[in-house]
């Protein structure tokens, strides 16, 4: 088991500390379902511009570009699905570690990948949109030598738990935030830091 105490950021982040339970998933990049979207949606990797054009419609403001831009200057990938001349689906992709929180990263397996910040728009879910981004990512994942993939998501939100299996994954463990005193702390237990490959 692993404890990791994370920076008080209070006006950081739109919301900086997740309290509560993680499920963590993980697949084979071979064994994550790449079906077509029941809608037609193109995929293609985003950038600094796409970003700036994301809103309130897409769950992002100003701290979330914000947090955005740092991460696409960390060479996170930002992946855009655009359907009906919008964007109906966001995603984010790390490599070599898992996002716990905003700005708390957890060093894993280099060939790891990890997507986080998931969106579909709320008027596009049930369409298999999500599903089909793996497709597209399976390009630039394989470029990059990755062959395992992770995602997390609270263990309160039956809809992304369900959405996760849908895609391919398997529970790889769960972790905790807890907060203490204003500081957030992270408990990670063994098989998870193991499926992580942490250091």
């Amino acid at each position: 088991m692993k404890l990791i105490a994370g920076e008080r950021m209070r006006g950081r982040c739109r919301r900086p500390v997740r309290v509560g339970a993680h499920v963590c998933y993980a697949a084979e990049l071979a064994e994550l379902r790449r079906c077509a979207p029941a809608v037609p949606v193109s995929y293609r990797r985003g950038d600094a511009a796409d970003l700036a054009g994301l809103g309130a419609e897409n769950d992002y403001d100003d701290a979330a570009r914000r947090y955005g831009r740092e991460r696409l200057d960390a060479g996170d990938a930002l992946l855009v699905g655009e359907g009906g001349g919008r964007v109906v689906f966001t995603c984010w992709i790390c490599f070599g570690q898992v996002e716990l929180d905003c700005r708390r990263f957890l060093a894993g397996d280099p060939r790891l990948a990890f997507v986080y910040k998931v969106f579909v728009a709320p008027d596009a879910r049930g369409k298999r949109i999500y599903p089909g981004a793996y497709a597209a990512m399976a390009a630039l994942l394989a470029q990059r030598g990755t062959g395992r993939v992770m995602t997390a998501a609270n263990a309160a939100n039956a809809a992304a738990n369900a959405a996760a299996l849908r895609c391919g994954y398997r529970v790889a463990g769960r972790y905790r935030c807890l907060e203490l005193c204003g500081l957030p702390v992270y408990v990670i237990g063994n098989r998870l830091l193991a499926e992580i490959g942490a250091r």
